[in-house]
């Protein structure tokens, strides 16, 4: 991160001397999409052998891959055609959801919420091509650093012959991730100062080594605890199951092992994708 940011000024700091330069503010927002790796492959896993295991399955748990972005660059202008970007953002993938399910007499309701919270850092080379009087084409790639914080919040309510019980479990974890990325956009001049803005940017991102905080409660019925810690790490494995294997991702302290664990190790939340924006850009002088 440090590394990314003095290099990114030093190169603005050298354009700056070298070049005639003008400044200008770009400020987006629309939606984000990421395909969730690892952490979708477990939500689904989990349907999955939820569908063949249990009886009277209702709802569905999937991870969010659309969410939401907004951010805002600023772009050094080296020449009419040639700009040096520096920009942040906050994007957020996450969505509550309900299942039900019985288990000979015991009846579930789980509810579970995944949260992807994304404060992207990137440095952009480009390329404006005018391809009329007020439009221009707006070519860039370039990379970033990606802090990544993983909210897992589950609750589990249990019944069985008029008694119930509750579960409900939260982790938290941040992590950087390094990526490249390139995009396209559209341009088109409203005044000497303003632009209206439409950008498309594909992006290639990969986080992994989520370690955080945890509690879980229990209470009702069956028992009563209260436990917590900062140890928690995020796992995936491959789990058999008859002779079925589902992917499934679990918080604990050590990698999952056993008989009927295969493929263990940290979880990838994987962030490739693409985000499709839409706002303004400001001259600022």
């Amino acid at each position: 991160m440090k590394r990314l940011l003095i290099i990114g000024g030093g190169v603005c700091l050298l354009a700056a001397v070298a070049f005639p330069q003008t400044l200008s503010l770009a400020l987006r927002g629309g939606a984000g999409f990421a395909s969730g790796g690892d952490l979708s492959r477990g939500l689904q896993g989990l349907m999955d052998y939820y569908a063949a295991e249990y009886d009277g399955l209702t709802g569905e748990h999937s991870f969010q891959r659309l969410g939401w972005t907004a951010g805002g660059e600023l772009l050094f202008h080296l020449s009419p055609r040639l700009a040096i970007g520096l920009g942040a953002g906050y994007e957020m993938h996450g969505k509550e959801s309900v299942v039900e399910y019985g288990i000979d007499a015991v009846q579930v309701t789980e509810t579970l919420t995944p949260k992807l919270a994304v404060i992207p850092v990137t440095a952009s080379l480009h390329l404006f091509l005018p391809v009329g009087g007020k439009i221009k084409i707006d070519l860039s790639a370039g990379g970033g650093a990606y802090l990544t914080r993983l909210d897992w919040t589950s609750s589990y309510r249990i019944s069985l012959l008029g008694y119930t019980g509750t579960d409900d479990f939260h982790f938290q974890g941040s992590k950087w991730g390094l990526g490249a990325h390139a995009g396209l956009g559209l341009e088109w001049s409203l005044t000497p100062a303003l632009a209206a803005t439409l950008n498309i940017t594909g992006r290639w991102v990969r986080v992994s080594g989520f370690q955080g905080d945890w509690t879980e409660t229990g209470a009702g019925d069956f028992w009563s605890f209260t436990e917590g810690g900062s140890d928690y790490s995020f796992f995936y494995y491959d789990w058999s199951s008859g002779s079925t294997t589902y992917p499934q991702v679990v918080f604990q302290t050590d990698v999952p092992q056993g008989t009927t664990v295969a493929n263990a190790r940290q979880a990838r939340i994987d962030l490739t994708g693409f985000t499709a924006t839409v706002g303004i850009r400001l001259n600022l002088f």
